[in-house]
């Protein structure tokens, strides 16, 4: 979903602007990912009344670069907090533990305790700091029954500590360090992500935008077009009389209904949303012929993969021209 990640930074089609510590603004996001992809976060968004194009408007206390790699990782399930130092790694943390994101947490506090645990004094600050980040989590839940995700952080956190104390007493001689390991799963966090997505597609309270084909409708976000196809970003990026009507009529250029509702799945969940879209190769022809009109931001190796490998022979792997 890297391709999403553009719209972190695209204010076209943004609805909410984020102002950070001291007030700073200059980073957009769009509610309807929001919603799905971090509902507490969500729950924060103020209304905005003097703007024409901006709905909404969300004030946190992270310094900008921090944010915007939250920010990341909700857009796309990743970010490049790799290359962070120790008090980064940290800032980010604190944001992650703040809206309750649970897998990018537990990324946190391993890379916090794999990479940064070399010296005696560094592990005695991020036992400090770490935590620091679980009591003031708890303090701003006091009185209020804990969430599931925030059960799920709350063991992360704990266990994280473990094994931190762990490491330090046994460079002390005082035991060996902990085997216990931060929970983690790969699956989960991917069949997460595109749950998330899969709801956004569903979500008609936030489309807007409207394609029409053969006397069938499709609702969909004008953001994930444009992050997702060409035809779209060039098309919503003027002020023709479809973006005007916030509606396009693509009969003359879609032959089967059923190959755009494929390829607009794609756009959402990315490859792992499609199927064999018919039961001989010129089905495989057809969608790749109309991803290719669209401008699918997508190598059709990948699509013809994850499409009808089953269908391609040696006999008919020359009648695909990509």
């Amino acid at each position: 979903m890297a391709a999403l990640l553009s719209l972190v930074s695209g204010q076209n089609t943004a609805d909410i602007e984020v102002f950070c510590a001291g007030g700073v603004s200059g980073i957009f996001a769009h509610s309807f990912i929001i919603k799905h992809r971090s509902p507490i976060l969500f729950s924060r968004l103020s209304t905005v009344i003097d703007s024409p194009n901006l709905k909404w408007k969300l004030n946190v206390d992270s310094p900008m670069r921090t944010f915007e790699l939250f920010l990341e990782y909700i857009y796309t399930g990743d970010c490049t907090y790799h290359s962070l130092n120790v008090d980064e790694v940290l800032e980010l943390l604190k944001v992650s533990v703040e809206f309750e994101t649970v897998h990018l947490v537990t990324k946190l506090l391993w890379h916090l305790a794999l990479t940064f645990n070399e010296e005696d004094a560094m592990l005695q600050m991020l036992l400090e700091q770490v935590a620091g980040v679980h009591a003031l989590a708890l303090s701003s839940r006091k009185g209020k029954p804990f969430t599931a995700s925030f059960e799920k952080i709350n063991a992360q956190l704990l266990a994280a500590l473990e094994v931190l104390h762990s490491i330090l007493n046994s460079r002390r001689g005082k035991g060996e360090p902990s085997s216990r390991l931060l929970e983690t799963s790969v699956a989960e966090e991917s069949k997460e992500y595109y749950a998330n997505f899969e709801a956004m597609s569903k979500d008609m309270t936030t489309m807007d935008f409207t394609i029409a084909v053969k006397g069938e409708e499709f609702r969909v976000h004008k953001a994930i077009l444009m992050a997702r196809t060409t035809y779209f970003e060039n098309l919503l990026s003027t002020e023709m009389q479809e973006v005007c009507k916030n509606r396009v009529e693509l009969a003359a250029t879609v032959r089967n209904v059923d190959r755009l509702a494929l390829l607009l799945k794609f756009c959402y969940y990315g490859y792992t949303a499609l199927r064999s879209p018919g039961n001989d190769i010129g089905g495989l022809m057809e969608l790749l012929s109309l991803a290719e009109y669209l401008g699918i931001k997508s190598d059709n190796l990948i699509i013809i993969e994850n499409c009808a490998a089953d269908l391609i022979t040696t006999e008919n792997l020359s009648l695909i021209h990509i």
